[in-house]
This record gives structure tokens, C-alpha cells and sequence, in this order.
């Protein structure tokens, strides 16, 4: 008999569920402002957060960034690597071409 391996790229359940633990804890915060976080993905030591709402647009933008991604890795054991995207600002069409 083979024994199941589990796919390397797969995280322990703890550890996901710290993540989302976290990740909560901060929503309440970021919430009050107008903006907001979704987990796009969890794996083993890195986590990729979407900030949502004004948080796209916000001047303290740089500053929240630091601060979650601070907050992560202090509160999240093996935790090394916190991505930050924005899809909505690739993705979004130009309201005048200069071009």
C-alpha cells in the first residue's frame, strides 16, 4: 500500500486557520474606513491578501500594507512572505486616453 502524500503546495490546517484568524482580526479596523481584505491564497509560509474598498485608492495605503503585513508575521508562526495585490487597479479602464 502507497501512502497518501499530501501536495506540496498544501498547508496544514492550523496553520490556514491562524491566517483567518488574523485576518479577521483586522477586517473590524479596516472596515471602519471604508476598505477591507479577502485572502486570495494560503500556503506553506506565504499568504496573498486583495485589499478591497478605498484601501485600493487610500493615501495611507503604503502604511496599512506595512502594518498587516507586520501583524501577520508577528501573530502567524512560519509565516515569511505577505503579498498585497490590487487587481481592480490593473484591470481598470482609464476614464480618459492620453494617448
Amino acid at each position: 500500500m502507497i501512502p497518501s502524500i499530501d501536495p506540496p503546495d498544501k498547508c496544514p490546517p492550523e496553520f490556514e486557520a491562524r491566517v483567518q484568524s488574523v485576518v479577521r482580526e483586522l477586517l473590524p479596523r479596516m472596515r471602519a474606513d471604508g476598505g477591507g481584505a479577502e485572502i486570495v491564497s494560503v500556503l506553506p509560509g506565504a499568504v496573498t491578501l486583495k485589499l478591497i474598498g478605498v484601501c485600493l485608492f487610500c493615501p495611507s495605503r503604503p502604511m496599512t500594507v506595512k502594518s498587516i503585513e507586520d501583524i501577520l508575521k508577528n501573530k502567524v508562526p512560519g509565516l515569511d512572505t505577505v503579498t498585497i495585490i490590487y487587481p481592480e487597479l490593473c484591470t481598470a479602464t482609464p476614464l480618459v486616453g492620453l494617448g
